[in-house]
């Protein structure tokens, strides 16, 4: 016999599909942050990064 109470499953779903977007979000906004840094980068070498050394 399988007993299951609704209010957990209700519970376990909301917290899968919070911990599913969190990660979606942060794969997102990391590789942002990465192609923001990348291309700043590029600019800088482009300009000699402001280095006279």
């Amino acid at each position: 016999m399988v007993v299951v109470d609704n209010a957990a499953v209700d519970d376990d779903l909301v917290r899968d599909t919070t911990e599913l977007m969190t990660s979606l979000y942060a794969r997102l906004y990391d590789r942002r942050s990465a192609a923001h840094r990348a291309g700043k980068a590029v600019e800088a070498a482009g300009t000699g990064g402001g280095f006279d050394g």
